[in-house]
């Protein structure tokens, strides 16, 4: 497993998202990959905003494009884990 990790800067907003794949990217390919979805993220945000966009908004809408090439975020691992875990 690879982990990866994206991370936004906002005027007060700092979030890290981080991600695991079987996929082996380098650095550089990593930051053009997310890079490369910035601009279907815009599209994909500004089609169904209603009032300003932030970065936020649009880098929500990278965190699904990246789930959508099979990066799966680990938090959402850890909560399926943890319900394989308590099944009997």
């Amino acid at each position: 497993m690879n982990f990866y990790e994206l991370s936004y800067h906002d005027y007060d907003i700092s979030n890290q998202v981080m991600f695991v794949s079987e996929k082996k990217l380098s650095q550089e390919e990593w930051t053009s990959l997310c890079n490369s979805l910035v601009p279907e993220a815009c599209e994909k945000v500004l089609a169904k905003a209603d009032s300003w966009v932030g970065f936020q908004n649009i880098t929500e809408e990278v965190v699904k494009l990246l789930e959508d090439r099979y990066y799966l975020e680990i938090e959402k691992v850890e909560k399926i884990m943890a319900y394989m875990m308590s099944a009997p």
